[in-house]
């Protein structure tokens, strides 16, 4: 998580072509201080999401993996 510092070039043919959808968000100051809890709790139920577990040493895996449509992975948790 984090707001990016520098500009990025987005392939724009890519996303006209295969009719991608490009959508920014940002988290309110203080969020995780209070979603941490529900999830600590079982209130959210963030395993049902999480596809993928990779260690930091394999985070070019995991990248991979997550760009990659047919690997099905929809959140990965990378472990320090």
């Amino acid at each position: 998580m984090g707001i990016p510092t520098k500009g990025v070039e987005i392939p724009m043919q890519r996303l006209v072509l295969d009719e991608l959808e490009l959508v920014g968000c940002r988290a309110t100051a203080g969020e995780m201080r209070h979603v941490m809890p529900l999830v600590e709790q079982g209130r959210m139920r963030v395993r049902e999401v999480t596809t993928h577990h990779f260690a930091l040493a394999d985070y070019g895996q995991a990248l991979a993996t997550f760009n990659d449509p047919a690997s099905g992975a929809i959140k990965i948790i990378i472990e320090p």
